[in-house]
């Protein structure tokens, strides 16, 4: 067996404004400085298995600002040595567009109804919400150009599944579960450090074999309902995921481990102005005869004086990393567990219909063949999807509308369920221009 740790680069609060990448923008030096230490860095890993975003991608939730986020992403991508496809991201406050709040006032009475709801109660209220198309359509209208952005990587947040989840095989071939969870249903401006809203829906499942790690913009001292949920993923959830908190921070409780990424773009104004992110390595391994999930981190700050990133050596007690051992449930190395990817397609439930296959990309890592027809598909404009869809008879009278994101989730599904990934993905090609080759979805 091949003993391999899974790299991630952990990212947050990188606040994309409509101005980012312009000839003034201050923030231009930065960015590129990154992009030079995470190029450097990833070649001592070797293999990176992904860039993990956990929120406020955009500045103010406008489709301009996810247009200049997706550019950088690309060039990020290309840097640690990754398909473009291997980004996972989460919705932050600032990925809210407030307008859409400002607009409509049956939200502006929904949020203050839900913040003056006691907290034993708040599961109740969410599910009669959620569970109503146009309520929870409503409540999700102000992340629609983060859902739009999130569509390309299958990171949407929809009334019919907040979450979105992503399995990938840690070395002793268990799974290791990244759940991607939404804690901006209430966010608008009266936000304040304990007026937002989680719900215990979002705590993942156990499952016997599987190592969760859930991904949230903000941490639990925000949320209304931390009580009952923070109790449920401090049980379930063995690596949590964070930003919103400009100071990178990790903390073990008991048998999770709390990481805040900091921010790769904090406000300029706070005194403690310091640019941040992490990269996260981890594996199984057997410690004194106990099966533990080793989790070393690895923060880099921004050096002002040299004015670069730096190992973040501080925050490490003088080293480049800290180590982690979580306690894992006892398991047979020798036995593997079929690793699905679930929601390579999130927002379609079309993955959970084809069986998975691997593809060599031009990358280092496999490529994901649903995945990659799915960021492929959601470059394209509106129209042209729209008019792949008709062509391949996969738009019906009853998806008039919905939003673009639920609209061509249908068209995933309906194509997997009617066996023609094949022809969708050859007409993706065909619309991007690329020359004719191997189609992953025909077996040779």
């Amino acid at each position: 067996m091949v003993e391999k740790n899974l790299v991630f680069l952990h990212l947050s609060d990188i606040h994309f404004r409509r101005g980012s990448g312009g000839r003034y923008d201050i923030d231009s030096d930065l960015r590129n400085e990154l992009l030079l230490d995470v190029e450097r860095t990833a070649a001592d890993f070797g293999q990176v298995d992904g860039v993990l975003i956990s929120g406020d991608i955009a500045f103010g939730g406008a489709s301009d600002e996810y247009v200049r986020a997706r550019e950088f992403l690309q060039k990020l991508a290309g840097k640690v040595g990754i398909p473009e496809v291997l980004v996972w991201c989460v919705p932050g406050n600032h990925d809210v567009d407030r307008k859409r709040i400002e607009a409509n006032p049956l939200l502006q009475d929904i949020h203050k109804r839900w913040r003056e709801t006691q907290p034993e109660m708040l599961g109740d209220t969410i599910e009669r919400y959620m569970n109503h198309q146009q309520s929870g359509e409503t409540l999700l209208e102000p992340i629609t150009e983060y859902n739009k952005f999130a569509a390309a990587y299958g990171c949407v947040m929809s009334a019919r599944d907040l979450t979105w989840r992503r399995d990938f095989s840690l070395n002793d071939g268990s799974c290791l579960r990244l759940n991607g969870l939404n804690s901006t249903i209430v966010s608008d401006d009266l936000d304040d450090e304990q007026g937002l809203v989680l719900g215990e829906f979002q705590v993942p499942q156990r499952k016997a074999g599987v190592t969760h790690v859930v991904m949230c913009h903000h941490p639990p001292d925000c949320w209304l309902d931390a009580d009952s949920v923070e109790d449920g993923l401090n049980a379930r959830a063995h690596v949590q995921l964070f930003g919103h908190k400009h100071l990178p921070r990790f903390k073990q409780i008991n048998n999770t481990l709390r990481i805040s990424a900091g921010a790769v773009h904090p406000e300029r104004r706070v005194p403690e102005w310091k640019p941040c992110f992490n990269w996260l390595s981890m594996c199984v391994a057997d410690v004194n005869g106990h099966r533990k999930l080793c989790v070393d981190i690895y923060p880099h700050v921004w050096d002002s004086t040299d004015r670069k990133f730096i190992p973040d050596m501080n925050s490490c007690r003088g080293n480049t990393c800290k180590q982690f051992h979580l306690e894992l449930e006892p398991r047979r190395w020798d036995t593997r567990l079929s690793v699905f990817a679930a929601d390579s397609i999130q927002m379609t439930d079309a993955a959970k219909m084809v069986s998975p296959q691997s593809t060599e990309d031009a990358g280092n890592v496999p490529m994901d063949r649903e995945r990659t027809l799915t960021y492929q598909f959601f470059l394209l404009p509106h129209v042209v999807r729209l008019e792949i869809a008709t062509n391949l008879g996969l738009i019906k009278d009853e998806d008039e509308g919905l939003p673009d994101y639920e609209l061509f989730g249908r068209v995933f599904k309906r194509a997997a369920s009617a066996n023609i990934l094949d022809r969708l993905w050859n007409e993706v090609e065909k619309k991007h221009g690329h020359e004719s080759g191997p189609n992953p979805f025909r077996d040779e």
